[in-house]
């Protein structure tokens, strides 16, 4: 009896100090917030400053920034030595000794730091003295802050960089790892953690750290110079926007030119002058039926959305880079909103696919020699095989892209049903197909329900929580 009580206390003092680490972290998250609010309060109060002139408060600003900025490293520090002391405290360990001296000699290091180290690379300093110094130099780059740090000089240019070395386009949301202070698009690095359980070595060529999703800081002085940037090559976006107009233009007018020619002038009955029947000519083994064809139809409507669409700012990054916009690099621009799915990543997912269709029938039509019966049934069960590899074992699990060839596929067993190699062919490559995208759309399915229902349980679990004492009565 004694021996259970004396665990009932044990696991009631564990719980109280338990909840004291908790209590604890969230007083160090609450002052970190404000001293990050200081400083963003002094930034912006520092441009009116130095409008108006007025240098000695400026000055005056400045000690106040280095305060805060102190402020938010200690309070670092202190943060760091306590998850270490509530590590120490859940293995059984004794800490007190051991938290003072850990906060004491990292405080003690800080203090041996040079103005350099302490504040020169510093992202919220260099935010601070970056927007004094645009108010009279707007078209100007800021020269280093240490004028004596040549290593640093060339680190600060490696990490200038405007371009997420991921996704190889512009930044967007950047955030800087503080492990290793590169900087990447927030999403891209995110789905990049996110798939490897929450830790991912840097992706930047040369580095060995890792990078854990409470590594990443917005870095709002990267996303202002990307801004700036933008801003600055309106003139090229302008060009580029012209230019794709033109190019889709272009394709129309030459696609139906092509068609008109191809088809040639024919009778009432669909005989050409020749005496030839212009309808289901077959061309080789592998075409498809005259319907199957409609999908070009359905790929400029989209292009021409994106074309259209290019032009609104939600899709400024996507005209600037669409020359290098491939389908690879639709996998670091998750849709935001309905017309980024329908005008960014529709058509250049549909678009690639039948081009994998088109372009294999017209080497097919251009090589007679290999339009035969065994050739084709080979290239139509190809065609199935990159289609079940992209619903089932392609880390997207891109139903879209892999319906795309089981639409021509399917066209393919509809116009060559009297060559049975190539129908049976063509029957199974599209149904294993659409069974692997059934497949993709019943597991997303029951995963969003499960999402749903975790994070109902967890909203239910944190109102209780709230409601608990502290202590258990």
């Amino acid at each position: 009896m004694s021996s259970s009580r004396s665990r009932g206390s044990l696991g009631t003092s564990q719980y109280s100090e338990r909840r004291e680490f908790d209590s604890l972290f969230r007083d160090f998250n609450e002052m970190s917030h404000f001293a990050v609010r200081g400083i963003t309060f002094a930034t912006e109060a520092a441009t009116d400053l130095e409008e108006a002139e007025e240098q000695e408060e400026l000055n005056q600003l400045d000690v106040i920034v280095r305060d805060y900025i102190d402020l938010e490293n200690k309070l670092g520090f202190q943060r760091t030595a306590l998850n270490n002391l509530k590590i120490r405290f859940d293995a059984g360990h004794k800490f007190a000794k051991n938290y003072e001296t850990q906060l004491d000699d990292a405080l003690n290091k800080y203090e041996t730091k040079s103005e350099n180290e302490k504040y020169f690379q510093n992202e919220n300093y260099i935010e601070f003295r970056q927007k004094i110094w645009d108010v009279n130099h707007p078209d100007e780059t800021m020269p280093p802050l240490d004028k004596e740090a040549d290593d640093e000089i060339v680190m600060g240019k490696q990490k200038e960089s405007l371009y997420c070395p991921i996704t190889t386009l512009l930044l967007e949301e950047p955030v800087t790892s503080n492990v290793c202070k590169h900087t990447f698009s927030k999403d891209a690095i995110m789905q990049l953690i996110r798939r490897n359980m929450n830790s991912v070595p840097c992706p930047m060529t040369g580095c060995d750290k890792y990078i854990m999703e409470h590594n990443l800081q917005p870095n709002k002085r990267i996303e202002r110079k990307v801004e700036q940037y933008k801003a600055h090559s309106e003139d090229l976006m302008d060009d580029v926007e012209t230019s794709n107009v033109l190019s889709y233009i272009l394709v129309l007018v030459v696609n139906s030119y092509l068609e008109v020619v191809k088809k040639g002038p024919s009778d009432d009955e669909g005989n050409d002058f020749k005496g030839n029947s212009t309808h289901d000519v077959p061309l080789t083994y592998i075409l498809p039926a005259t319907y199957t064809f409609g999908i070009w139809g359905l790929i400029y409507a989209l292009l021409g959305g994106f074309i259209i669409y290019q032009w609104f700012e939600p899709a400024d990054n996507a005209a600037i880079n669409v020359l290098i916009f491939s389908y690879i690099n639709l996998e670091f621009y998750p849709p935001k909103n309905l017309f980024d799915r329908f005008f960014i990543h529709y058509p250049f997912t549909i678009y690639p696919a039948w081009l994998v269709v088109a372009t294999t029938l017209n080497f097919w039509v251009a090589f007679k020699a290999i339009d035969t019966v065994f050739f084709s049934t080979i290239v139509v069960a190809v065609i199935g095989i990159i289609g079940v590899s992209f619903v089932d074992y392609h880390k997207r699990k891109d139903a879209l892209f892999a319906g795309t060839l089981a639409w021509a596929l399917i066209g393919i067993a509809i116009k060559q049903y009297k060559s049975i190699p190539i129908l049976i062919a063509a029957s199974v490559s599209s149904g294993l197909i659409i069974g692997g995208i059934l497949r993709v759309s019943v597991n997303r399915i029951i995963a969003w329900y499960h999402l749903r229902t975790r994070s109902a349980t967890v909203n239910n679990l944190e109102r209780t929580d709230e409601r608990s004492p502290l202590l258990p009565q």
